[in-house]
């Protein structure tokens, strides 16, 4: 499955649309001074159009950022009380950071060593690559996007959140979006 970012270099403001322009996520990140909270929302899509009416989007997640504290999430009725340990980094001198999907297998956000812009998730097990993503390019005029194998569409909600975490947590500079 092909997605398109909308606003490729901010992954805490966008919407992740399909090839056709169906919105299937959006994020929202108010600012303000002192805490920040994206809200993740998921849209229905039937028929191939976009229910435009609130019926057809649910607040899947949220996500608080903090500086001084571990930042936490609210996802599925649970809250995770520290995201940093629910991602965590795979070594010190690395950006990677793990998790265990929803399917119990574990999987590895990495940066593309051969275009740091661009990251890809890993399942861990298969050493196979299950999302790629792709920055913006002014030089081909390539949308920023992902490419999410069939394998894990089942957790299609918990890639785009780890992803906002991941992109977020990246060195200014190195964001693949």
């Amino acid at each position: 499955m092909e997605l398109i970012l909308s606003r490729g270099n901010n992954p805490t403001n966008t919407n992740v649309l399909t090839t056709d322009g169906n919105v299937l996520y959006s994020t929202s990140t108010p600012f303000k001074p002192w805490s920040r909270v994206t809200t993740v929302s998921k849209h229905s899509v039937s028929g191939g159009a976009h229910r435009s009416t609130t019926a057809g989007v649910q607040e899947l997640a949220k996500i608080h950022w903090h500086r001084l504290e571990p930042t936490w999430l609210e996802y599925n009725g649970q809250t995770i009380p520290d995201l940093d340990a629910f991602l965590s980094k795979t070594s010190i001198f690395s950006n990677s950071r793990s998790f265990v999907g929803s399917d119990r297998k574990s999987y590895k956000w990495k940066t593309s060593k051969a275009f740091s812009e661009s990251c890809y998730l890993e399942d861990v097990q298969l050493g196979k690559t299950v999302v790629n993503v792709g920055a913006w390019s002014i030089f081909t005029g390539m949308q920023a996007g992902l490419k999410v194998d069939a394998s894990v569409l089942h957790m299609l909600d918990l890639i785009v959140i780890t992803l906002i975490y991941f992109e977020e947590q990246r060195p200014k500079g190195q964001s693949s979006t």
